[in-house]
């Protein structure tokens, strides 16, 4: 259940990136930080045509990953496990 709420709290992050980030490519690597449920994330995004890539760890813990979202949909690593939701399916998770 750990890994799941994981998986749902990065996918929450995800929405707001998506807000921010310009329609074309971006060069750089942009950081943020959040917490929820008592953890730390550290978040690097970067925008590549229509696809939004994630890259981060949770400060203090062993749990890395690599996402990449175009439209609703989430495909990438979680400490080295494939992982693919739907944003809207994670957001469900995560307010649970």
């Amino acid at each position: 259940m750990r890994f799941i709420k994981t998986v749902a709290a990065l996918a929450a992050v995800a929405a707001p990136a998506l807000a921010v980030q310009p329609a074309f490519a971006q060069s750089e690597w942009t950081e943020s930080r959040f917490q929820r449920d008592g953890d730390e994330y550290v978040v690097k995004t970067s925008q590549v045509g229509e696809t939004t890539r994630l890259k981060g760890y949770v400060v203090g813990k062993m749990v890395n990953f690599d996402l990449n979202v175009r439209g609703d949909r989430v495909r990438g690593k979680v400490n080295n496990t494939n992982v693919e939701f739907r944003r809207k399916d994670a957001a469900e998770l995560a307010s649970n």
